[in-house]
């Protein structure tokens, strides 16, 4: 052959040349330089099959000691919760103690409390008799006075007396007194005090038709002066000693019914203790009237010169400066008050810091009555409430026309609920699939004159007219009733879910108010929801708890509502019978972009789990807070993402669908 044949074979690192014909050394270098090559890529190859087994096995590695942390973290989370549940029940234990110890000493307080307004009294009893004999001793002497002038005036007429009583003038007839010891002997006081009492009763009248007769003017008695007939014992407050309501408006009738000028520059202060109610749920009824106690105290030691102060209600006070010309005016005027609200209480072994929100008002043309100024007061202090604890707003004539609004707006929420004229809509809550589990009443009222309103416009008056109780009442029969014939997709029965605010576990009424309300609809019990706020659950007696786990056993659902935003301790809500969390629209509208907000949503939802509640991701309006509250486990979705809070008969057609479209994964 005249061509070379060249063979490379590569074994072993060895090349082996075959040659036929002529010996062609550059094939014999371009051969081994190809076979070097290719020994050069396959030790890259497994380089690189070693790195990636490397990788792998680092990713097994860091995979298993996420997992193993993961166990770590979850044991820990049980045994601080174990730890937590533990020191809680000690705490409470020793709280229990502490509660006795202080009630006790409460019981102290009140006995020499009633002591020294027994004391009191006696003594009131006693100037009254002295005031009294004082007048009668007065009276006698003039009756001596009128005697000895008759009977000089028929010694001078002689034997005939019928003459005398013509010209003698008319006197009126004196009724006689009966002779009533008033010597005060100590040592049989209460005797003595009894005897003047009944004495006062039977001659103050027959004593004052004397004055009037012989006009002599009997003094007031238990006052100083004429001018305080107003301050008596039905207008004080019997807790704290401060005029109570009544006896604020004769004061302020009293400073309003004399000069017009003078009466221009009263000034009214109506201050609302900002969160009393909390610190009645959390420490008790009898802490909450230390607190009020403490208050008027304060008041009474710091209030300017010639202002008064009274407790109108129950975390209520109005202050009254006759004259606020001297203070610079009614704001500086409340400049002064609202320190004396904002105080550090020591209260069952702790310091609680309170203050009050003030509204402030001054007669106009249009404010000329004492109703006037309390009631347009305690609209001033609504609104300082809203703008935040501890403000301060005088009334306006824009507040004052909103008031009259509010006031108007109030009797027709009355007759409304009386005339069944409000109306419910109803927002779906779904699963992951978006089935419908769970329709929440929402109630919504159709106002003639200001179109519908939503619970946010409306809430505020209904609580201001305390009627809060009968729209809970009327929002519980009305959803149940209307639940019963609601379809039934796929033979499921969709539960109705019901938010209470003032309708809640504790109040005698709430166990019969369920009860009746399921009677008289007919519906399931295990269909019913009953929503509340963290608020409402915390310091809940066992009593009350016990009543919450009677209806559950009955089927009935309870969810907290808004939760992450209130003070309920974590070992309280394992004890609640709720077997639904809500977690509060602020977390949910932030969680997929904000990591505080992301970490307390996945934070309640591991809480959930671990104590066996389901948990709602509520006003959730966007893909990007479903996928993300999906994937930290959510077990149940509402927000207007899947349906916006709708009439009876557009939820009719929703619940025959059975199910509302989701958003894909992005």
């Amino acid at each position: 052959m005249a061509n070379n044949v060249v063979q490379a074979a590569a074994i072993h690192g060895d090349v082996h040349i075959t040659q036929t014909g002529r010996h062609d050394p550059d094939a014999v270098h371009q051969a081994q330089e190809q076979v070097i090559t290719a020994y050069r890529r396959l030790d890259d190859v497994q380089t690189q099959l070693t790195q990636m087994q490397q990788q792998l096995l680092a990713s097994v590695t860091a995979e298993r000691n996420i997992t193993q942390v993961v166990l770590a973290l979850q044991l820990a989370l049980m045994r601080l919760q174990d730890m937590i549940a533990h020191l809680t029940w000690q705490r409470d234990h020793h709280q229990h103690e502490a509660d006795r110890s202080v009630a006790e000493l409460a019981r102290t307080r009140r006995e020499l409390t009633d002591a020294h307004r027994s004391k009191e009294r006696t003594q009131h009893q006693l100037d009254r008799a002295l005031d009294e004999r004082t007048l009668a001793v007065e009276l006698i002497a003039v009756l001596h006075r009128k005697i000895n002038t008759l009977e000089r005036q028929l010694r001078m007429l002689g034997p005939d007396t019928s003459s005398a009583e013509d010209l003698s003038p008319a006197q009126p007839s004196v009724p006689r007194l009966p002779h009533v010891g008033v010597g005060v002997d100590l040592a049989g006081v209460d005797a003595v005090v009894h005897r003047i009492g009944a004495y006062l009763d039977e001659q103050h009248q027959d004593l004052s038709h004397i004055a009037e007769a012989f006009a002599v003017s009997p003094t007031p008695t238990g006052s100083a002066s004429a001018t305080a007939d107003w301050v008596q014992p039905t207008t004080r407050d019997e807790l704290t000693g401060l005029l109570n309501r009544r006896g604020a408006m004769k004061l302020l009738r009293a400073l309003l019914s004399g000069d017009a000028a003078a009466a221009s520059h009263v000034a009214v202060l109506f201050c609302d203790i900002d969160n009393f109610k909390r610190i009645n749920e959390s420490l008790g009824h009898e802490a909450g009237d230390e607190l009020l106690v403490a208050v008027a105290r304060n008041l009474e030691r710091g209030l300017p010169e010639g202002s008064v102060a009274a407790r109108v209600s129950a975390d209520e006070y109005v202050v009254v400066c006759p004259d606020v010309r001297p203070l610079d005016g009614v704001e500086q005027f409340a400049a002064l008050v609202a320190p004396l609200f904002q105080q550090a209480v020591p209260l069952q072994g702790q310091l609680v810091r309170v203050s009050a929100s003030i509204g402030a008002v001054t007669p106009t043309d249009t404010l000329v009555t004492g109703e006037d100024l309390l009631r347009f007061a305690d609209a001033a202090m609504y609104e300082a409430k809203r703008r935040g604890y501890g403000r301060m707003v005088v009334a306006s004539a824009g507040l004052v026309a909103t008031a009259d609004r509010q006031v108007q707006l109030e009797g027709e929420l009355h007759d409304a609920i009386a005339a069944d004229a409000l109306t419910l809509h109803y927002q779906p809550v779904v699963d992951v699939n978006g089935t419908i589990l769970t329709a929440e009443a929402l109630v919504r009222w159709q106002h003639p004159e200001y179109g519908l309103l939503t619970p946010d416009v409306f809430l505020p008056v209904a609580a201001r007219s305390n009627l809060l109780l009968e729209l809970d009442s009327w929002v519980l029969r009305t959803a149940l009733r209307a639940a019963v014939g609601w379809p039934e997709p796929a033979g499921r029965r969709i539960a109705v879910a019901v938010n209470l605010s003032a309708l809640a576990p504790g109040d005698p009424g709430f166990t019969t108010t369920v009860a009746d309300a399921v009677a008289e609809s007919g519906i399931g019990w295990d269909r019913i929801v009953l929503e509340l706020v963290e608020t409402l659950l915390a310091g809940l007696s066992p009593l009350t708890i016990a009543e919450m786990a009677h209806l559950v056993d009955r089927g009935v659902r309870f969810a907290v509502d808004d939760f992450g935003t209130g003070y309920s301790s974590l070992a309280r809500l394992k004890d609640l019978p709720a077997q639904i969390i809500k977690v509060d629209r602020r977390f949910v509208s932030g969680v997929g972009e904000d990591p505080a907000d992301f970490a307390v949503a996945q934070a309640v939802m591991m809480l959930a789990r671990a104590m066996g509640r389901s948990c709602v991701g509520e006003a959730v309006e966007t893909a990007t807070q479903f996928h993300v509250l999906r994937g930290i486990g959510a077990d149940a979705y509402q927000g207007w993402l899947f349906s916006r809070p709708v009439p009876g008969p557009e939820l009719h057609q929703l619940l025959m669908r059975g199910s509302l479209p989701m958003p894909k994964a992005g």
